[in-house]
């Protein structure tokens, strides 16, 4: 497995590798779960982790141009929104997500597919068996 030195800032990672990366140094949340980060040109993939078991993830694509992010918790389910980056006149916000558009089932498994072979297959398998699902 591969990993990469970028740094995560609030818009996601600032990688633009072409394959999904392992984010050095994330390690817990503020929560203080088990937490990992992974990105690349396209995704950044956020996984929550109690004892050792994925609770929660965050699929943040097209992350460059009109970002959506797919969220996954096991108590919550699904939630599938925009990301409204806070862009107003005279003001800087903070980024929130918003209820929009359909999620492109077939387009992101296949892209997640391809762009995940880098990462753990314990990983990759998870959340594909987790868009496949919806």
């Amino acid at each position: 497995m591969s990993s990469c030195a970028a740094k995560v800032t609030r818009r996601g990672c600032e990688c633009r590798n072409p394959m999904l990366y392992r984010i050095k140094d994330t390690r817990e949340s503020d929560s203080g779960y088990g937490y990992r980060c992974y990105g690349d040109e396209y995704f950044d993939l956020f996984l929550w982790y109690d004892n050792g078991r994925i609770i929660q993830f965050q699929l943040v694509y097209n992350k460059f141009k009109r970002a959506h992010a797919l969220t996954w918790h096991e108590e919550r389910g699904y939630l599938h929104a925009r990301v409204d980056e806070g862009n107003r006149p005279r003001k800087k916000m903070s980024p929130i997500l918003v209820m929009d558009g359909e999620f492109p089932k077939e387009f992101l498994v296949n892209k997640f597919r391809e762009e995940s072979m880098e990462i753990e297959a314990g990983i990759s398998s998870f959340v594909m068996d987790k868009l496949r699902s919806i």
